[in-house]
């Protein structure tokens, strides 16, 4: 997921499945957009256009919203 994957003025995710390459969209909801603000303030820093891996839905989630 790239970072403009994300609508924050719109509350929703928003990206193509790659596989498929059917667009898909989904809420962003208010926990979800605090654990991704959480990990932007301390991932590591990239020299790529993804600012979300895999891991940024269950960086925070291991209690509450784990998502794998």
């Amino acid at each position: 997921m790239v970072f403009q994957s994300l609508k924050w003025d719109e509350n929703k995710i928003e990206f193509t499945q790659q596989k498929t390459g059917k667009p898909v969209t989904l809420p962003l909801l208010n926990d979800v957009g605090d654990a991704i603000i959480d990990y932007l303030k301390v991932r590591p820093q990239a020299d790529t256009k993804h600012e979300a891996r895999g891991d940024i839905l269950t960086y925070k989630a291991k209690k509450k919203y784990y998502c794998r």
